[in-house]
């Protein structure tokens, strides 16, 4: 377990949160997370693409807004797979386990799909190139 989530942990406990029984089902492997890392780290990108083509940036300034972007992107993609973990564990029945499991897993990759699409509409966007007919 990450230490933002052993934080995030003792800080609901603080809060009055319910102990959690320990209870030891499957949780998401790591190529689910691996996903929803990408998909955290794709829409930052893709927000600073449009902002930076609706405004006019540079290509320096984009490259700076991606970097803070996908640093930013790092802590709530951890944040939320822990709470996924937990959420996959504290089901009642291993069965609803799994199909909480596999709707994560559709969601997550419906969600990279349209980020990976859009990443690359804005790039084609991006560059100046007239195709229009007549010149």
């Amino acid at each position: 377990m990450s230490k933002i989530g052993e934080f995030f942990d003792k800080f609901e406990d603080l809060l009055g949160g319910k102990n959690h029984e320990n209870k030891k089902r499957e949780s998401m492997g790591s190529g689910l997370e691996k996903r929803i890392g990408g998909c955290f780290l794709l829409a930052p990108i893709d927000l600073a693409m449009l902002i930076a083509l609706i405004f006019g940036f540079d290509a320096d300034t984009f490259v700076l807004i991606g970097i803070i972007a996908g640093i930013v992107s790092f802590i709530p993609c951890e944040i939320f797979c822990h709470y996924l973990n937990k959420r996959i564990a504290e089901q009642e029945t291993e069965d609803a386990a799994e199909d909480l499991n596999d709707d994560i897993e559709s969601i997550s990759l419906k969600v990279y799909i349209v980020a990976a699409i859009m990443f690359l509409v804005l790039l084609f966007l991006s560059f100046d190139v007239d195709l229009s007919p007549f010149n």
